[in-house]
């Protein structure tokens, strides 16, 4: 008998038929719990199925989803356990692997039911995307009977195999973590068809309604939601914590990051329009190596005092002069004189850093 009777922010997941469903919250939200009664409902209804669970390390998925699904698992429904491969299995021909998800190579050859990522901010965006090809596992789906012969339906391929049509599909991926400024926000919140909010959530999100995604959906979980909480848990984790650590661990904010100087400055989003002629452009720069190199361009409305961001152009492992072609080639649209003010770059490139005593932004200024 399973006693586990959900809150209403767990029983709102639980309820979700959304293909990819991220679960973001604060400290104490109850993410893990929610995440392992959802792999022990469709583990039990999904006979043959397979599970991976897997975070950027090893030790993120044991020492939480692991260990908590394990100790609550009853011993009589497990088959199989090899402690070499990193897998059980059910006495209903379901698996449950566990894996680390930092390299998205590996995670090539699975055919799976369901995934979890754990603490999904710290896995690379690539590891999501391919996981996401993985879900094709048809023992979570129900084939379409004809109503009248009782007998499953099938399209013919042009090849002349019968492919089954599916009737019910109940394939899961779960994106489970701490809000971030990363991957998660920007290709799971921004463009999920439904934003849930739970508890004493305050941001609200601009999404063009072009990107969303009708699989994805987003729960956003404030602490303050568990209500099994001690009364002091907040007041106790929040003491001479700074600003952006209470609202993005504690009310579950996206917009707070540290060192954050504008939290709020990419609220504003608008759906695309054609720049006119006269508007000014500006273009700021970040250098990266193994990380991003980032490009900025923003054009000026001066009649209405704004700026707008209209394209940001991401590379890494590129040399000076890669990124100096990768600059022409996305300014090719602005006009001459089109310019504000020249390119900003960085601050931090200007010191001197080689024998010639040149800085980044000479070489830069070179090509």
């Amino acid at each position: 008998m399973n006693t586990y009777i959900p809150q209403a922010h767990q029983y709102a997941f639980h309820c979700d038929s959304h293909r990819f469903t991220g679960n973001f919250g604060g400290y104490g939200s109850g993410k893990t719990l929610t995440s392992r009664e959802e792999v022990i409902k469709h583990m039990l209804i999904t006979p043959n199925g397979n599970t991976l669970i897997g975070a950027n390390v090893q030790s993120q998925y044991e020492q939480t989803l692991k260990r908590e699904l394990e100790s609550d698992l009853p011993a009589a429904f497990v088959k199989r356990v090899s402690t070499q491969k990193s897998y059980f299995d059910l006495i209903n021909g379901h698996r449950v692997i566990y894996r680390p998800f930092d390299d998205p190579e590996k995670l090539r050859s699975y055919n799976l039911t369901q995934f979890v990522i754990v603490e999904a901010s710290e896995v690379k965006h690539a590891s999501f995307t391919q996981l996401k090809t993985r879900l094709r596992n048809t023992a979570g789906t129900v084939q379409k009977v004809d109503p009248n012969t009782q007998q499953p339906i099938f399209k013919i391929a042009k090849n002349g195999v019968q492919i089954p049509e599916i009737a019910h599909d109940w394939r899961r991926g779960i994106i489970e973590s701490n809000p971030d400024a990363g991957w998660i926000r920007d290709d799971v919140l921004l463009v999920s068809d439904e934003i849930y909010k739970h508890g004493a959530i305050f941001d609200n999100y601009d999404q063009l309604e072009s990107e969303k995604d009708k699989y994805i959906s987003t729960h956003v979980t404030s602490t303050s939601a568990n209500e099994y909480l001690p009364d002091d848990f907040i007041e106790m984790n929040t003491k001479n914590k700074p600003a952006w650590w209470v609202q993005r661990y504690i009310y579950g904010s996206f917009l707070y990051a540290e060192g954050a100087v504008y939290p709020n400055a990419p609220s504003c989003v608008c759906d695309p329009f054609d720049i006119p002629r006269n508007w000014k452009r500006i273009i700021a720069f970040d250098y990266g190596l193994s990380d991003d190199a980032v490009f900025l361009f923003g054009a000026v409305d001066e009649a209405h005092s704004l700026l707008v961001i209209y394209k940001e152009v991401r590379d890494n492992n590129r040399s000076v002069e890669e990124l100096a072609k990768t600059f022409h080639r996305e300014t090719e649209d602005i006009p001459v004189g089109g310019m504000i003010t020249a390119p900003i770059i960085d601050p931090k490139s200007g010191p001197k850093r080689d024998y010639e005593k040149r800085s980044l932004a000479d070489h830069f200024l070179d090509y």
